[in-house]
């Protein structure tokens, strides 16, 4: 197997004098370990790129005009010919729009950002995020990041709210059946995105508010979100991962995170479990 430099292709040579086979392929590669039975492979390889991804966009900075914006419908990471944002002709009144191709956003990691996901600190997470065990945080924390991924992929905004809430989900629920499911999403996930203590109450309401929407699709069949309550979903999702990932140990138990968010949750400050290794100060670098 070999890169052809001139069609800008991957190439396999089938035996030793066999002929030359072109692979589909786009101008980026992803080697995954997956343990997975042969009609899954695809799939769990698929998830951990997007895990992978999601993790990459959360801590990268100095980002190129091409970054996908929360709005952005992102594209495949593996298939190179998806049928991409092209929109419909549209008539309004006797208007008509002439349907264009949207932006592809890209991820491209700038030089600034390279110190910090080549830094021990950032290869930890890495580790711990690929080698996480179920009941830890990390292992939550990992199903988190794999469904910001697939509502990235989706171009309907009902879906993409559910995926982003279904990321939020697996960050903040309770392992205890009986716990009102939007009522603790909403008072951990303001715990943790919230500056000061003030703010905790309005973005409690803001984010039982969203999950309502949720609810609606999920149980009435409902169709009346729109696309700003999609790009809030998701905008929530990030912050509450960022923050788990900065600042706690993603090998804790899970329920030792929830006890910590619970204690917060009557009024004081939030002390997660601190992770061993601190986040490195590249400013200056």
């Amino acid at each position: 197997m070999f890169w052809d430099d001139e069609c800008n292709k991957l190439k396999c040579q089938i035996g030793e004098t066999g002929y030359i086979k072109t692979l589909p392929s786009s101008n980026v590669f992803w080697r995954v370990n997956a343990n997975a039975s042969p009609e899954n492979l695809k799939e769990e390889a698929l998830w951990s790129i997007n895990v992978t991804l999601s993790l990459i966009r959360i801590f990268g900075t100095d980002w190129s005009v091409m970054y996908p914006q929360s709005l952005d419908l992102e594209k495949d990471p593996v298939i190179e010919d998806r049928d991409f944002g092209v929109d419909p002709l549209i008539m309004t009144k006797g208007n008509i729009r002439i349907p264009g191709q949207k932006r592809i956003g890209i991820y491209e990691i700038s030089a600034k950002s390279l110190p910090l996901f080549k830094s021990e600190w950032f290869q930890q997470i890495a580790i711990q995020l690929s080698e996480a065990k179920e009941k830890t945080l990390a292992y939550r924390v990992r199903d988190a990041l794999g469904w910001m991924g697939r509502g990235r992929l989706e171009n309907d905004r009902a879906l993409r709210l559910l995926f982003f809430f279904t990321a939020i989900e697996a960050m903040l629920s309770s392992e205890d059946k009986g716990a009102p499911v939007t009522d603790t999403i909403a008072r951990y996930g303001s715990i943790i995105i919230s500056l000061t203590k003030n703010d905790r109450l309005n973005n409690y309401e803001w984010i039982k508010k969203l999950y309502n929407k949720r609810s609606e699709t999920v149980h009435r069949g409902l169709r009346n979100s729109l696309w700003g309550h999609s790009i809030e979903a998701q905008e929530i999702a990030e912050v509450v991962a960022w923050q788990i990932l900065e600042k706690c140990d993603l090998t804790q138990e899970y329920s030792q995170f929830h006890k910590d968010l619970k204690k917060a949750s009557f009024g004081s400050d939030w002390e997660p479990n601190p992770s061993t290794l601190a986040k490195p100060d590249l400013t200056h670098a």
